[in-house]
């Protein structure tokens, strides 16, 4: 159900959770399970029909990415880090889910609380990470690389599913042949939640 491990020492109760891709195949299972641990969920999506999705699934406070350019430098980072402390009356994220990469990463080791961790589980936009140190070291923050989970998360995960606690989002399914249409929706983030692909199976 994604790559993020949500585990009590990682997310608590109140914690503020920025997500990047809210809307997407890993942001939806993001959002949902904060809202099962108790956490409040900051929700990055770049489009309205998105938001209208993080909403439902119970994200109170939503920022829309595409007001920022984050190719700009470090001035649209902390005006983002603005954006977020004026929604959350004043708090920075406690955790970033961070799983675009490169064009995001730097504003999640900015933007994390005193103490704050960013959890990394991909990176779409990039693998190659260039950072300011300093807001790591001098703040304390940690970065946590998380890959899926061992059998025993992935057994909780879906007794959270069967239990209606968090629902999966299948956003669309496409024929075999259309594959490459699949990755370039992908590519050009206009899908909604998860993509399927059907091999060998009748519609």
């Amino acid at each position: 159900t994604g790559s993020i491990e949500f585990k009590q020492e990682i997310v608590k109760p109140g914690d503020n959770v920025l997500i990047w891709g809210a809307g997407g195949g890993l942001g939806i299972f993001a959002v949902q399970l904060c809202k099962v641990m108790g956490a409040n969920p900051i929700a990055v999506v770049s489009n309205k029909e998105k938001e209208a999705l993080v909403r439902e699934l119970g994200a109170q406070w939503v920022i829309d990415r595409k007001e920022f350019d984050f190719s700009q430098g470090v001035a649209v980072s902390k005006a983002f880090g603005a954006r977020i402390r004026a929604i959350t009356g004043g708090y920075d994220p406690d955790i970033v889910f961070e799983h675009v990469g490169k064009e995001t990463f730097p504003t999640s080791v900015l933007v994390a609380k005193r103490f704050g961790k960013i959890v990394i589980c991909g990176a779409t936009s990039g693998y190659d990470l260039t950072f300011d140190v300093r807001y790591l070291w001098m703040r304390q923050k940690q970065i946590i690389g998380s890959h899926f989970c061992n059998s025993y998360q992935a057994q909780r995960a879906n007794r959270l599913v069967i239990e209606k606690k968090v629902r999966p989002v299948l956003g669309r399914i496409f024929s075999f042949e259309e594959t490459p249409l699949a990755h370039q929706l992908m590519a050009d983030n206009q899908h909604k939640g998860k993509m399927a692909i059907r091999v060998q199976a009748p519609a």
